[in-house]
């Protein structure tokens, strides 16, 4: 039976000095069992400081010039002094360590000390040759383009706060995460998942799903006849998201 790796955070001194999460390495061979290989990427090292939610990206694709397409790239973010800073890291080894990418700096850093800018989900737009990640921030997730991995360019963002969902307030935005899947009538759609607040209605923080389509044509918010909101944006691929209904 072939092993499975993962990653999962943990604060294994939760109030108590050098406070804060790091990676572990974990693996499976059953998803039902799973067995610790230590820290991965370590808290308070390479000039980071504790190592929050993220996302990893292999470079079989060679996207990365200065790896080998071996390599795995871990994008996660920082909670530093001066800001919520977005790091990378490469692991050679299957994500059993990593090595600081970019010279251990943030490749994007915070807007100010105190704004939410965090939970990179980094994926490869390979029609565009550009690495993008979808980054929460507050009541948005900010979506950058990337030639090489370390610089980034803002392109936009798409809106989730009441003004843009019709008095729907879905909270703080956290982890967008962005997958591809076959419908059951064969058609290709684009999920975002992220996470949602919904203290103001009396429930908890869960995860929220919204579907979508590819696009390149630049259009504003509207309300579709179907009453719910979508947004679309140039070349940014699955960027017109409307709210999924249970089926």
């Amino acid at each position: 039976m072939a092993t499975s790796t993962c990653i999962t955070l943990l604060n294994s001194n939760y109030k108590s000095d050098n406070d804060g999460t790091e990676w572990y390495h974990v693996r499976t061979r059953d998803w039902e069992h799973f067995e610790n290989q230590g820290v991965a990427i370590p808290k308070f090292t390479h000039g980071w400081s504790a190592v929050a939610t993220g996302s990893v990206i292999d470079n079989a694709s060679g996207f990365f010039k200065d790896l080998p397409t071996a390599a795995i790239v871990a994008y996660f973010t920082s909670y530093t002094e001066s800001g919520q800073h977005q790091y990378a890291a490469y692991s050679l080894d299957f994500g059993k360590s990593y090595v600081p990418y970019n010279g251990g700096q943030p490749v994007l850093k915070g807007t100010t000390a105190t704004s939410d800018n965090r939970d990179p989900y980094i994926w490869h737009d390979a029609a565009r040759g550009k690495l993008m990640m979808y980054l929460a921030e507050g009541d948005k997730i900010g979506v950058y383009a990337s030639s090489d991995g370390k610089a980034w360019t803002y392109e936009g963002a798409t809106i989730l706060n009441a003004g843009a969902l019709g008095g729907k307030d879905l909270g703080l935005v956290e982890c967008p995460n962005l997958k591809t899947m076959k419908a059951s009538d064969g058609t290709t759609k684009h999920v975002l998942f992220f996470g949602a607040n919904g203290y103001q209605y009396g429930s908890t923080t869960a995860p929220t799903t919204w579907w979508g389509t590819w696009t390149t044509r630049m259009c504003s918010w509207r309300k579709p006849s179907r009453g719910a909101w979508t947004r679309a944006r140039t070349g940014m691929g699955p960027t017109s998201f409307r709210k999924a209904t249970r089926p």
